[in-house]
């Protein structure tokens, strides 16, 4: 059993050494790398694949402002604390209702309303929006 064990050992070594090269110059050399091709054979090669040439289009217009709701967009606001627990309670008791909904509902019949008493929509906006609380 003994020599089993120096066997086993001797041939773990052997398998070590036979990863790597005994000497540095009995290794093989690289193969040598390839040159790419000349640039102007690459660039006939793109000509030849190159699809045709798209005639000229003018260009589109520029977007105009529209009054169509984009898919959505955080709006945030400070409201009166009774204010937001009534909403929250009618979101509550209203099955399918959500408080995004029930903003929107809102805010819609309020702008509506100002626009009845005005008697024409109002015209879209020129300039930012002042932010910040009020000059009082």
């Amino acid at each position: 059993m003994p020599t089993t064990r120096s066997t086993t050992r001797r041939r773990s070594l052997d398998l070590l050494d036979e990863l790597l090269p005994p000497d540095p110059a009995a290794a093989t050399p690289a193969p040598a790398p390839v040159a790419p091709p000349p640039r102007a054979a690459v660039a006939r090669r793109a000509a030849a694949t190159a699809p045709p040439p798209i005639a000229a289009t003018p260009e589109p217009p520029a977007p105009v402002p529209s009054r169509a709701p984009r898919r959505a967009e955080r709006f945030t606001v400070n409201l009166p604390l009774n204010l937001v627990e009534r909403a929250r309670d009618a979101v509550f008791h209203t099955p399918g209702l959500t408080l995004a909904a029930l903003t929107a509902e809102a805010l819609t019949g309020a702008i509506e309303r100002r626009e009845r008493q005005r008697g024409e929509p109002f015209p879209a906006r020129q300039g930012r929006l002042r932010v910040g609380r009020p000059v009082r």
